[in-house]
């Protein structure tokens, strides 16, 4: 086997990578050539390639994940873990930390029924950022559930 050790650029440390040589000349690369891609060319490629998040094609949007979590288990507080990262479109460990992160500051209560969880938010708790403190998850909640 033949190896090379070729430079990662664009760091502000030096560092390298071990290619093996002899894998590589059987590979295809996406432009379908045998040459090994640099990794700006791959980071440019995940960029452009990378996944909408909304039903319009938006890249980004106002509300965090967090607010999308809370108003999935506001909608359905039955709804699995699985569902919540499919809909919200991220993982379903960053799901299970976001659930963490809202028991630890007060804002959802999770009870076991069965074998299923059940979510119940605490409506009255202010939002957390100073901009909109004067406000609680129910105002906000209402905003994307009006009749409830």
């Amino acid at each position: 086997m033949q190896f090379e050790i070729a430079p990662i650029r664009d760091q502000r440390s030096p560092s390298y990578v071990f290619r093996n040589i002899d894998f590589a000349k059987d590979l295809t690369f996406p432009d379908n050539s045998k040459t090994m891609p640099d990794n700006n060319s791959l980071a440019t490629q995940s960029r452009d390639n990378s996944s909408d998040t909304s039903a319009t094609g938006a890249r980004w949007t106002f509300l965090t994940n967090h607010s999308h979590v809370l108003v999935l288990l506001h909608r359905n507080p039955n709804m699995i873990l699985r569902d919540v990262a499919q809909e919200v479109g991220i993982t379903e460990r960053a799901v299970q930390r976001i659930i963490a992160e809202l028991e630890d500051a007060g804002i959802i209560e999770r009870t076991k029924v069965g074998r299923q969880n059940q979510y119940s938010i605490r409506p009255n708790q202010p939002l957390r950022h100073s901009i909109e403190s004067h406000r609680t998850i129910a105002d906000m909640l209402n905003l994307f559930n009006p009749n409830d």
